[in-house]
Parts: structure tokens; C-alpha cells; sequence
């Protein structure tokens, strides 16, 4: 589903409104994964000393206006994600 197709909320019925939350949580889902790998990428290639950032967390939080504290959770959860399979 594209973003520019959603209706407003108010306009889906009752069965609609929940197969649209569990359609957008398990999208935020995927994508929030795949963010963790980007991030995971960026942090071993070295990415922010090449752009001039003092760091990984430094160049994400002024580039995409990130939290500092969340994008260091997540530098470390990335460092444990191979153990997971799932994941």
C-alpha cells in the first residue's frame, strides 16, 4: 500500500481499521529490522568519518534527526543480531 493511498482512519470500518493496524505494525516491523542492518552498515564501513561525523551516531541523529540515545540502543542491538536467527 502507498502512503499517498491511505484513508483516514475515520472512514474504514471496523474490520478494515484492524487488518490496517496489524498491516502497518508488521510493515513498521520489517522496516525497523531492515533499519538496524542499514545501520549496522553504516557503523562497519566507516561511513561517518568519510562524511566528516565524529560518528555513526553523530552523522545519523544530524541527518535524520534521531535521537542520539535511540540510535545508540540500536548500534548495540545490531552488534547482537547475528545470534538470532530469526531476525
Amino acid at each position: 500500500m502507498e502512503i499517498s493511498q491511505l484513508r483516514p482512519p475515520c472512514l474504514y470500518s471496523d474490520s478494515e481499521l484492524l487488518i490496517a493496524a496489524d498491516t502497518v505494525d508488521a510493515a513498521l516491523s520489517e522496516l525497523t529490522t531492515h533499519n538496524w542492518y542499514l545501520t549496522a552498515e553504516i557503523e562497519s564501513r566507516g561511513l561517518a568519518k568519510e562524511l566528516g561525523a565524529g560518528d555513526t551516531i553523530e552523522l545519523l541523529s544530524l541527518r535524520h534527526r534521531r535521537n542520539r540515545g535511540d540510535i545508540r540502543r540500536d548500534l548495540k542491538l545490531t552488534k547482537n543480531l547475528p545470534k538470532y536467527e530469526a531476525v
